[in-house]
């Protein structure tokens, strides 16, 4: 029988309301809570396109919609009556999810994360939570502000934020300073995860 783990938890109120999950083979999961059973969540459960469940997490799509693209039109229920460690178990559900009255309302979306800004990087240096990078440039992109330096280490990648440093003048291949901040923010699966943010640079 087919399982699934739990990856990232996306919408939280008195109890996990909407997660994301992949099976033992790496498939992508949506699942959103319908009632309860014997005192246990019961959630829906379907698959998803990784490009469609990154849309929702951002904000782009409503919940309704993910559901109901479901590969092959199969779609799940399960019963989380462990810890969020456990595999939880699919019980696969017969005739078409549009038909049923499982499904949320339209225009359920995720909140979008606001972007990180030159406050935030500042606050950030203020607080110690900085790095010092010295290498190559190996990627400059002016319009996205994404960045990666070839550094002793390997390739270290990063951004830049809103209102901050700005990225012209470097050139490929050329040695610089990096001082960066150092960011915790969601991505798209809602884990948090450390993001290097230029506050300036110097050639070396």
């Amino acid at each position: 029988m087919k399982t699934i783990k739990l990856t990232a938890v996306l919408d939280y109120y008195d109890g996990i309301q909407t997660f994301a999950a992949r099976d033992a083979i790496g498939g992508h999961y949506i699942a959103t809570a319908i009632d309860s059973v014997g005192g246990f969540d019961r959630y829906l459960v379907t698959g998803a396109a990784p490009e469609r469940l990154e849309q929702f997490c951002s904000g782009r799509m409503d919940l309704r919609t993910l559901l109901l693209e479901a590969p092959g039109g199969e779609w799940y229920t399960t019963i989380a009556n462990g810890t969020s460690d456990d595999p939880l178990t699919l019980e696969p559900q017969s005739g078409p999810l549009a038909e049923t009255d499982l499904l949320p309302d339209d225009g359920y979306t995720l909140g979008i994360i606001e972007p990180v800004g030159e406050p935030e990087v500042q606050q950030a240096l203020a607080s110690g939570k900085a790095v010092t990078l010295v290498g190559e440039i190996d990627l400059v992109n002016r319009s996205s502000g994404d960045w990666a330096l070839l550094t002793d280490a390997g390739v270290k990648s990063g951004k830049t934020a809103q209102g901050g440093a700005a990225l012209n003048g470097l050139q490929i291949g050329k040695r610089y300073r990096f001082r960066c901040a150092v960011i915790n923010e969601s991505d798209a699966f809602w884990r948090n995860r450390p993001t290097l943010y230029l506050a300036r640079f110097e050639s070396v």
